[in-house]
């Protein structure tokens, strides 16, 4: 009896000791995020953002209907350059690490590859919607077909 107990007691042990190497590792990655990643994206800040309405301040002209499609591909390259990339990047970097931590788990991989995967067709999905509405736009407003203006 007194051997089970120690087998017992040295499981629990281990459970203990890995649940807290698993907040350890948390607390280094969330403070590696606010140590370096923070004040890199704050020094990457453009100091002159563009305007979102270019039209209709001031002594400029009023808006149009071009001007209001102008709006809508500043809105579309704002999220994909300043949202949808910075998710991504942070989803293959969380994935990364709980694939690195799942130590041999298959379910818990497979998990993981699925959340890899989905975050790839996210991207692509993205993309391939932004180049079709880009190309659009540059066909019928500007009368001429350049995907990458």
């Amino acid at each position: 009896m007194r051997y089970h107990q120690r087998v017992a007691d040295s499981i629990h042990f281990l459970e203990t000791k890995m649940k807290s190497t698993y907040r350890l590792g948390y607390i280094v990655s969330f403070s590696f995020l606010l140590l370096f990643l923070f004040p890199v994206l704050g020094f990457a800040a453009d100091p002159n953002p563009p305007a979102l309405v270019q039209c209709g301040k001031g002594d400029s002209a009023m808006c149009t209907f071009n001007d209001f499609l102008d709006l809508g591909r500043v809105v579309i390259d704002f999220s994909l350059v300043y949202l949808i990339l910075p998710l991504s990047v942070l989803s293959f970097g969380f994935a990364g690490f709980k694939y690195i931590t799942a130590f041999g788990n298959e379910s818990e991989a497979t998990k993981i590859r699925g959340l890899l995967e989905t975050t790839v067709k996210g991207i692509l999905l993205a993309f391939f919607a932004w180049l079709i509405v880009s190309s659009l736009f540059n066909f019928f407003v500007d009368n001429s077909f350049n995907p990458f203006k």
